[in-house]
């Protein structure tokens, strides 16, 4: 019945078994869409996998089973965020599950990150200042809200209480990129451009896909004299902003247009190139299901394979192909 299969899944799991337990999970919810956990469970690795849209509809579920339950809101906040356009089904879920629970303060920075975003900025402060009054040690929350600083009403005395917040937030992540990116934007601010290129080339060592980093370099460098580098860092930024623009349309054509090769085929060279690679290999072998002899992407996956074994990053793609053929499944 579903609930041993949702038994059997959760023990698998607990062993570290998690490819074998998705085949479980997956039974349990087809039987009996109420169960939360499961449903949870499988909204994790289909996140973790690169299907958002897929996460949230199993998140969905599990809130309408269990509508008290604020981690699930919270899961489904945080799942909506990291999809394009989501940001108030984002701020919605996540309000849900601060009403249900209060006293966790990273929910509460969250919270206020999303809210700052939808434009309720005021209210978005008093949670951080809540949030920090929780967990005064905490120094993701820390950093978070003094990169809020910097974003909304940057007055002097702002930046000020934003350089200060950093700074203890540095002392415990001393090489956090996100942390590096902001005291480099506090330099910036107060006309230091010297000091701002030496923390953002730190920032962008240690994060260089993050197309923030590499704006603001730009902008520093630019102003420092270095007009080279700036357009170095410009034109880095502009290509992974690009690049995110183009993986999503790829997805989307590739979504509506399911037996055209070349579509496919431009999908997974972008999965592959975003270090997605369970997906880029599905997709791959789609395409090879299409034209068995289409030798670019035969090559392509090939290579792609014996990089990862080599690597020892190879994904467990027995539980990519049961999550595919769970949605091939719903069609």
């Amino acid at each position: 019945n579903a609930s041993a299969f949702q038994g059997a899944g959760l023990t698998l799991i607990g062993m570290g078994k998690q490819g074998e337990a998705f085949p479980f999970l997956n039974a349990a919810v087809r039987l009996n869409p109420s169960l939360a956990l499961a449903q949870f469970h499988i909204a994790k690795y289909l996140n973790m996998s690169g299907f958002s849209s897929q996460a949230v509809q199993h998140l969905q579920k599990a809130t309408e089973a269990e509508p008290a339950n604020s981690a699930l809101w919270y899961a489904l906040g945080l799942a909506c965020r990291d999809r394009p356009n989501s940001s108030s089904m984002a701020a919605e879920a996540l309000g849900k599950a601060v009403k249900l629970d209060r006293t966790n303060p990273v929910l509460l920075a969250d919270y206020a990150e999303m809210l700052h975003e939808t434009e309720r900025s005021s209210d978005a402060e008093k949670l951080f200042r809540e949030a920090i009054s929780l967990a005064p040690d905490n120094p993701d929350i820390k950093a978070k809200f003094a990169m809020f600083l910097l974003n909304y009403l940057p007055t002097p005395a702002r930046i000020l209480e934003a350089d200060a917040v950093f700074k203890l937030a540095l002392q415990k992540m001393p090489e956090d990129p996100y942390v590096l990116l902001g005291l480099g934007r506090v330099a910036y601010s107060r006309g230091n451009p010297n000091e701002a290129v030496s923390l953002f080339e730190r920032s962008v060592a240690l994060s260089p896909g993050t197309a923030s980093v590499w704006y603001w370099l730009a902008r520093a460098c630019q102003r420092n004299g270095n007009p080279v580098r700036a357009k170095q860092a410009m034109a880095e930024n502009k290509r992974l902003q690009d690049s995110f623009i183009a993986r999503s349309l790829a997805e989307e054509k590739a979504r509506d247009n399911p037996k055209d090769i070349n579509r496919q085929l431009t999908l997974a060279r972008l999965c592959a190139k975003g270090k997605e690679n369970a997906r880029a290999i599905s997709v791959y072998q789609h395409v090879l299901t299409l034209d068995s002899t289409n030798t670019a992407a035969r090559h392509e996956l090939d290579s792609l394979i014996s990089s990862l074994s080599a690597s020892g990053e190879m994904p467990d793609m027995n539980m990519f192909n049961t999550m595919v053929a769970s949605f091939e499944h719903k069609k």
